[in-house]
């Protein structure tokens, strides 16, 4: 799955002309969130679907334990109450490569 993706990213955006490059996309407002859908939509969507996020699942599973996950500077865990429930918030972490990894 990930180098169809790459394969889609460097043909758009890394061919160095100035229509192509992310900001020129950003400032043209291309809102529209279907644009690139790899495994389609819908109840008949693809097989290969689960298979794809399984693998990146174990991929991930291979390479967390060589890193520590800390908190940023800018991460608050206060909750923030907004009436009966609490409303939740942006959680940013950082990877930082463990020394024994």
């Amino acid at each position: 799955m990930l180098p169809m993706v790459l394969r889609d990213v460097i043909s758009r955006f890394l061919d160095g002309s100035p229509e192509h490059e992310a900001d020129a996309l950003l400032r043209r407002g291309n809102s529209n969130r279907f644009t690139f859908v790899p495994f389609s939509l819908g109840p008949k969507n693809c097989i290969g679907k689960r298979f794809a996020i399984a693998e990146m699942q174990t991929v991930l599973l291979h390479l967390l334990p060589s890193y520590a996950l800390t908190r940023t500077p800018a991460s608050n865990l206060v909750p923030k109450l907004t009436g009966v429930t609490i409303k939740p918030t942006a959680l940013p972490l950082r990877l930082v490569r463990r020394a024994n990894a």
